[in-house]
């Protein structure tokens, strides 16, 4: 092993904190952006009005059982979560627990969420549609990659 000289010494200190810095970075990184979200159901939708933020929600839809009508009466939704998930139980009713969740309409939106607009809504729709659209092609391409 070679002797490190007395100028090289401080180079090898600056190196050895400049790693140790960046990996406590990334720790603190992945706490920042590791969010704990909770299991939600209809009865904490309804005890909890307007309590939930986006993120949870769009967690909960994924994750959770929950009732698509206690939601759009109870939280403060984006016009992108409504078209995505909540209008008619979304893509193939995928996120409907029971018919009346399938049957919450375009209209239904701008009533219960007065804050969005029937305009609004309906870009979103355009959005969503054309989100899923690239994501099928993205599908397609991946399913036939062998072929192309």
């Amino acid at each position: 092993m070679q002797p490190i000289h007395p100028e090289n010494l401080i180079e090898e200190k600056q190196k050895k904190m400049f790693y140790s810095n960046m990996s406590n970075i990334s720790n603190m990184n992945n706490i920042i952006t590791k969010k704990n979200f909770i299991e939600l159901n209809d009865e904490l939708l309804k005890k909890n009005e307007y309590a939930y933020d986006l993120e949870q929600i769009e967690y909960s839809l994924n994750n959770d059982a929950i009732s698509l009508r206690v939601l759009v009466r109870t939280q403060k939704l984006n016009p992108y979560i409504c078209a995505k998930y909540v209008i008619f139980g979304g893509t193939d009713e995928k996120y409907a627990f029971g018919s009346e969740d399938a049957w919450i309409s375009t209209n239904d939106i701008p009533y219960y969420q007065t804050h969005i607009t029937l305009e609004e809504i309906q870009n979103a729709h355009r959005f969503v549609a054309n989100e899923e659209l690239n994501e099928d092609n993205e599908i397609f391409y991946m399913n036939n990659e062998d072929i192309l």
